[in-house]
């Protein structure tokens, strides 16, 4: 009798199966010179444990639980900084699993929304409302996992991408103590320079000679969701903190004949490295955060469930080196709709040059930040006639612009936590890499100190701030003063 899969291999199963069901349009192809395209996958899943599940489109029943897509992404594309809008219109990030987190909190609204509609007693919603603190958060029974076809980017991935090096490459090596020197200094490190800078923050990687993006690696990202949560500044308004409980990741290759590492245990030496890229170089701050926002500590399990798309399958099959896709893909299984396909941060392409106005509603995806943003008024607007008016702070989106929003009184517990993680934001100095001031763009960088005088591990994380987030549910830009 053979045994059951585990869950964390359940998840991935599920999420690539779900994948696979989707149409061919925006997915990795072969270009007409023959070279083939791979991408990476990413889902955010909810398990919700029961005795008795039952199986539906985009979810798997298996005995005690039942595993759910909530929201899937493929991309490894961002915005350079000179392309960014300040209308909120365009994702400045479509990597997988920043499309797969963008697509979470819309499933969070929407749930979120259904259950103010049903009795509270149906426990058919998996986000119910606490009438204590007016707060949103999941049922007691639903966990929140990430699947990720390969291993994130930045510092969870360092070592393994180092270890595949040529010899005369790879800049990376480990002692046979596994000692790195540790990269604390306070700045952000562009793409993948300098492998031996051990626990940096890193912006995402691209060509040496291209415009740089703001966007951070996922690794950064990833670990940022341990502290404040997956919800985000503007969901902290009306919900709880929701944090992962798991973290499955794929696309682990065999060690290399060179590596010096522990041969027999190479699978566990990249489950330590996600562990402490995604939480254990937080551990500093555990005692410095005021609930309830903490470091939460996900499990973090490798699969060998291959997705097909992923670089290393392509390579087994093709004699040409593969590139990367140059789209992107979002899918929400629940509201029934076809995917979107993303290429320059809005569906199909239509990227317009950052202005004034916003562009149409049929281009945007569905995650911008001006859709979360009214999808969120329209939630904040069912809350407040829910609770008679009274008992919810204002958050009027009509007057109010995204960036006043997520730093309002409601959210500023949250902003609290973002600051013992990464320290206040300041105009840009000589801290920041000279290709960002090449843009001719205006950043701010994170720097200074907590409130209990201690460095913000994150410190060094530039910042696009007010002035790419002054608009409104209306897409009208607020004149800042």
């Amino acid at each position: 009798m053979s045994s059951k899969p585990s869950l964390h291999n359940l998840i991935a199963s599920t999420s690539i199966a779900l994948f696979d069901t989707l149409p061919k349009h925006g997915k990795p192809h072969i270009r007409s010179n023959g070279v083939p395209e791979w991408t990476i996958l990413a889902t955010i899943c909810l398990v919700i444990f029961k005795a008795a599940a039952v199986a539906q489109a985009g979810q798997q029943a298996h005995g005690e639980h039942e595993i759910q897509v909530a929201s899937l992404g493929s991309g490894v594309k961002c915005l350079p900084a000179n392309k960014l809008s300040p209308c909120g219109d365009t994702l400045h990030d479509s990597h997988a699993e920043i499309l797969a987190r963008r697509g979470f909190k819309k499933w969070l609204m929407s749930e979120a929304k259904r259950s103010l509609r049903l009795p509270e007693s149906s426990g058919q919603s998996l986000v119910q409302l606490n009438r204590e603190t007016n707060r949103f958060g999941l049922r007691q029974d639903v966990q929140v996992w990430l699947y990720v076809s390969n291993l994130p980017c930045g510092d969870a991935s360092t070592l393994h991408t180092a270890a595949h090096q040529p010899l005369d490459m790879a800049t990376l090596k480990s002692s046979k103590d596994g000692h790195r020197p540790i990269h604390n200094d306070g700045t952000a490190i562009r793409g993948r320079n300098g492998y031996e800078a051990f626990g940096a923050i890193r912006t995402k990687p691209g060509r040496a000679d291209s415009v740089p993006a703001t966007s951070f690696s996922c690794s950064d990202k990833i670990a940022s969701w341990s502290v404040l949560g997956l919800q985000g500044a503007l969901l902290a308004n009306i919900f709880e903190p929701i944090y992962l409980d798991g973290i499955v990741v794929g696309g682990v290759e065999d060690p290399p004949d060179h590596w010096t590492g522990k041969k027999g245990d190479w699978t566990g030496t990249i489950k330590d490295e996600v562990q402490r890229a995604v939480w254990g170089r937080l551990e500093v701050i555990k005692d410095r955060l005021v609930p309830p926002y903490t470091l939460h500590r996900p499990e973090v399990h490798v699969t060998s469930t291959t997705f097909p798309c992923t670089k290393s399958e392509i390579l087994r099959k093709s004699s040409l080196e593969p590139a990367t896709s140059v789209t992107s893909l979002l899918h929400l299984p629940w509201t029934g709709s076809t995917p979107e396909v993303i290429f320059n941060g809005s569906r199909a392409g239509a990227w317009k040059a950052p202005g004034s106005k916003a562009l149409p509603e049929r281009n945007r995806s569905s995650v911008c930040k001006l859709e979360l943003l009214r999808a969120f008024d329209d939630l904040h607007q069912d809350l407040h006639s829910s609770l008679g008016g009274s008992q919810l702070g204002s958050t009027d989106s009509n007057v109010k612009t995204y960036f006043e929003i997520k730093h309002g009184e409601l959210a500023s517990a949250y902003q609290r936590a973002k600051t013992v993680l990464r320290g206040t934001p300041s105009k840009a100095d000589d801290s920041i890499d000279d290709a960002f001031k090449k843009t001719g763009q205006s950043f701010q960088v994170t720097a200074g100190l907590d409130d209990s005088g201690h460095s913000p591990p994150f410190r060094g994380w530039i910042v696009s701030g007010r002035e790419y987030e002054s608009f409104t549910v209306d897409g009208e830009l607020k004149t800042m003063h």
